[in-house]
């Protein structure tokens, strides 16, 4: 399902001080900001445009590294190693405190 873009209404641009309509047409817009005198109130202003470059790519997806299994299994060694109550020094128990 392709969704289709319609422009229903248009409405006039107005300047923001005195609300008279402003033409944009015999200016030359450049993308981004530009400082606007209105003709009517003799203040500026600025319009933003939008450049029409495509927008930036996504982030490449990183791929799994060669070394992923190997790291996986030191880990698991270390929770191994956690759970039989050895610290990661020497392999020695720790000593439980029973009250």
């Amino acid at each position: 399902m392709q969704v289709e873009e319609q422009v229903v209404q248009e409405f006039p641009r107005r300047c923001p001080y005195c609300d008279q309509i402003v033409s944009y047409d015999d200016l030359h817009l450049k993308p981004g900001e530009n400082e606007i005198k209105c003709l009517s109130c003799k203040k500026k202003y600025i319009k933003v445009v939008p450049d029409n470059s495509p927008p930036p790519l996504p982030a490449p997806k990183r791929l799994p590294s060669a070394r992923l299994p190997a790291l996986r299994d030191h880990v698991q060694g270390l929770e191994a190693g956690l759970r039989a109550g050895r610290h990661r020094g020497g392999g020695e128990k720790i000593k439980e405190n029973k009250k």
